[in-house]
């Protein structure tokens, strides 16, 4: 297997993987969520998060999956960050036919805290795996 990484933003830091196959997550912009908005862009170094918020995290990069299998990219929240600052990532799986080295790999990030958090560019906030699913055959018995 085969995981291409295309830079898509200026001055990204290209993830690298460690002996587990994972690799982590940076924030490289950060795209705020509101509930009339949409998305809207803020292109500072710093993004306040307030308590139940969610932001979109971009990455800057794009990945493409080389492989015979079909593959799932699981993306999951980074235990210092769910542990001690409650933010938890949301929608982190995206199938092969999905990730593209043409779309930016993105994360949707809640805090699940009572307190404001000050993330800041650069950030590690998840760890990705690429994850070949097995088949799997459901019998209903009674």
């Amino acid at each position: 297997m085969i995981l291409r990484i295309k830079e898509i933003q200026q001055n990204v830091e290209m993830p690298t993987t460690n002996p587990y196959g994972q690799f982590d997550i940076r924030i490289h912009s950060f795209h705020k969520i509101t509930e009339y908005d949409g998305i809207v862009e803020h292109n500072g170094v710093t993004f306040g998060l307030q308590s139940g918020e969610r932001v979109l995290i971009k990455t800057g990069y794009a990945i493409e999956i080389d492989s015979e299998e079909k593959c799932l990219l699981h993306v999951v929240t980074r235990l210092p960050c769910a542990l001690k600052d409650g933010l938890v990532v949301l929608g982190g799986i995206q199938i092969t036919p999905i990730v593209s080295v043409n779309k930016e790999v993105e994360v949707i990030l809640h805090n699940n805290s009572n307190n404001f958090i000050l993330l800041k560019k650069g950030y590690r906030i998840a760890q990705g795996m690429i994850v070949v699913p097995l088949s799997t055959r459901i019998e209903i018995i009674e």
